[in-house]
């Protein structure tokens, strides 16, 4: 069984009480197990718009080609733009292992007061923004190897232009 103090560790629910997570999680269906190698998302489907939040194991995302694009671990979030745009799933996830997840849906969310739609809504906002300043970290590590490349190559007497 999860229990509120157990899901009080997992980031998207820090700034939330714990009497705020039980009110969320009335309905124990919300908690979910998915056996290794299971999609728990396939890219394009509208079977659901639901948020899930992983509390045990780890699971992989994948594009259409079913090409590897990350790993998330234990208190990691996935579904949020679905959630968020109401729109086909963007990309597919499996389960690596047996994973544990809480699936949150909008009708549980509406159904709850204002407040705690409004913590949600910025823990939601926290990992969209923590996972945007990754990818621009990213992109400007990558930018600058491939400027330390094209010096060197340059230096070597390859002709290299910058886009």
């Amino acid at each position: 069984m999860v229990t509120s103090s157990v899901l009080k560790d997992i980031p998207f629910f820090h700034s939330f009480t714990l009497k705020e997570i039980d009110t969320l999680m009335k309905d124990p269906s919300l908690v979910e197990k998915h056996p290794r190698g299971k999609y728990i998302i396939v890219q394009g489907s509208e079977q659901t718009q639901d948020l899930f939040i992983l509390i045990k194991g780890e699971v992989e995302i994948t594009d259409a080609m079913h090409h590897h694009i990350t790993y998330l671990a234990t208190g990691s979030i996935f579904g949020e733009i679905s959630f968020i745009t109401h729109q086909p799933r963007l990309t597919n996830v499996v389960a690596l292992d047996d994973v544990m997840v809480v699936r949150i849906d909008k009708k549980s969310v509406d159904k709850v007061d204002l407040k705690l739609q409004l913590k949600i809504k910025d823990s939601l906002i926290e990992t969209l923004i923590a996972r945007l300043a990754d990818m621009n970290k990213r992109i400007v590590e990558k930018n600058e190897s491939n400027l330390v490349l094209v010096k060197a190559l340059r230096t070597m007497g390859h002709d290299i232009a910058l886009d």
